[in-house]
């Protein structure tokens, strides 16, 4: 069944956005700075600020009303087949990732994520298109299952050396941590 990202992760963009139109709007007014040091003449350094003001807000306001559009419209699925994303408010995308393409999977975290327990799921796939796809906004206890999942089931029925070892490893009775059920 379809999977909803967690609700926190429009706290997380909403922030991150935030963060990014503070670095824009000091860029700006430094610029605007050196305008007025430079002496450049009234009605240009007022349409500036104007401009600055206009930009500022409208990028502020994108930052808050951006992140819910978003998560409403984004979800996941993990089957027999593999991972399911569906994403996009104006543009939709929806991405499959069979098991079989699964190369390795990774889990990253931001300063902003790790404060409210997010992580960003990013599975690396075999090919170019779209060779690594990334799912951000899974709590910490949905990220580990999903990636057990994804990881586990791909190493399991791929044919490799790394299942070979491990199938040879269980027949004299090693056991072998939380893949011992997988293998």
């Amino acid at each position: 069944s379809e999977r909803r990202l967690d609700p926190r992760l429009i706290r997380v963009q909403r922030i991150g956005g935030l963060i990014a139109v503070a670095v824009v709007a000091v860029v700006f007014l430094a610029g605007i700075g050196i305008a007025f040091a430079a002496d450049v003449p009234s009605w240009i350094l007022g349409i500036t600020l104007a401009s600055w003001a206009l930009l500022i807000g409208t990028l502020t306001f994108a930052a808050m009303a951006w992140p819910p559009l978003a998560w409403a419209r984004a979800s996941y699925r993990v089957d027999a087949e593999g991972l399911h994303i569906r994403r996009g408010v104006w543009w939709r995308e929806m991405l499959r990732v069979p098991r079989s393409r699964v190369q390795h999977t990774d889990v990253s975290q931001g300063p902003v994520e790790r404060t409210f327990g997010l992580s960003t799921l990013v599975v690396h796939t075999a090919g170019t298109h779209h060779a690594s796809i990334q799912l951000e906004g899974l709590d910490l206890p949905t990220g580990g299952e999903t990636i057990l999942f994804v990881d586990c089931e791909a190493a399991f029925y791929r044919t490799s050396y790394s299942r070979a070892f491990a199938l040879l490893l269980k027949k004299a009775g090693v056991e072998f941590g939380l893949m011992a059920e997988q293998w």
